[in-house]
């Protein structure tokens, strides 16, 4: 897949002006941070770490080893001038550099909604070669689905990874380092593509599916080895979800978050950060089943089977569910946007 250099322009062109449209986006986001209005991991602990070397903002795994987002983040940090709000009071500014700090990754991730938007814009209408109306379709269900995922981490890294791949998935050359690469970014890459790229390869046992699956698992394995040097070396430390030694067993988070959510299933944060984007994720499967068309699009409903173990994973933290599953929705995007148009496309030759 080539883009031609006019292509490229445009695509450029277009970067720059959502960048321009939404630069008040930027300066909220910027600034709910600083405030902490809502709660997120502070990833800007890591940076500070990297430039003064002081261990008390090391950090934990497996947030410390996100490597490409934080050495993105850092070199943000390193080159661009910060912009500061005198007026504003930060919340928990434990360190000179807090602000500067948060400033990078409020940019990193701004920049990353729309470096991902544009992703898109080539998988939908370059590399799959579909009409003008997908792409509309898909830009609009890019922009609504990207707010399921934490704009304050290293969430926006992840989607454009994700998608980064797919548009070279096809092109050994570019797919296999970024499938090897994967660990570097976010265990979720690995935790999509690892079954999908199985099912690809039992379903059609050819040399190409064989060496993506083969780099998938490269993947793990680099990342157990990046896990061992890390803790045994530079002396990591594991995060200890929900802060306690009894819940440091990722089994018994798993039950004890199974047996809130069967004892309250109303609760009103279950349904936006658990049964919605579930939901969400499960309806073009469930209209694949139903209807049977593929839209020319490489799909088979086992590709679900990511969206199961990323559930599973949430259970970790129920109000973490929804946003781990979305990690995903790149996977099912193209078909769910094909769906759409054809479902349109009926109901507009009704009237």
């Amino acid at each position: 897949m080539k883009i031609l250099p006019i292509n490229q322009i445009k695509l450029f062109l277009v970067f720059i002006l959502f960048l321009f449209i939404g630069y008040r986006e930027f300066l909220v986001l910027y600034k709910s941070m600083l405030t902490e209005f809502i709660g997120y991991y502070k990833y800007q602990h890591i940076i500070i770490f990297y430039e003064t070397g002081d261990r008390n903002f090391i950090d934990r795994l497996p947030m410390n080893v996100r490597f490409l987002g934080l050495f993105i983040q850092f070199l943000i940090f390193k080159i661009v001038p910060c912009v500061k709000f005198p007026s504003i009071e930060i919340k928990n500014n434990i360190h000179q550099l807090y602000e500067c700090a948060t400033f990078s990754l409020a940019l990193m991730n701004y920049v990353a909604k729309y470096i991902g938007l544009v992703l898109t814009i080539v998988l939908i209408k370059i590399k799959l070669n579909k009409s003008y109306l997908e792409c509309i379709i898909a830009m609009i269900l890019y922009l609504l689905l990207i707010n399921h995922l934490e704009a304050s981490t290293m969430d926006r890294i992840s989607i454009c990874y994700t998608l980064l791949i797919l548009v070279f998935l096809k092109n050994l050359k570019i797919s296999i380092p970024l499938l090897i690469l994967a660990f570097m970014v976010n265990e979720k890459v690995i935790i999509i593509f690892g079954p999908i790229l199985f099912i690809n390869y039992v379903f059609d046992r050819n040399s190409k599916n064989l060496y993506l699956f083969l780099s998938t698992i490269s993947s793990v394995f680099l990342y157990i080895l990046m896990i061992y040097i890390t803790i045994t070396v530079f002396d990591y430390n594991t995060f200890q979800y929900h802060g306690s030694d009894e819940s440091a067993s990722k089994l018994k988070s798993i039950f004890s978050h199974i047996n809130l959510l069967l004892a309250n299933p109303g609760n009103p944060k279950f349904i936006t950060n658990a049964y919605l984007p579930v939901l969400i994720s499960f309806i073009p499967f469930i209209i694949y089943l139903i209807s049977r068309k593929k839209f020319g699009h490489d799909f088979s409903v086992l590709y679900s089977l990511p969206l199961f173990i990323l559930i599973m994973l949430g259970y970790i933290g129920i109000e973490n569910m929804g946003r781990y599953v979305m990690h995903a929705f790149p996977i099912w995007l193209p078909i769910f946007t094909s769906q759409i148009a054809f479902y349109f496309d009926k109901i507009k030759n009704l009237q």
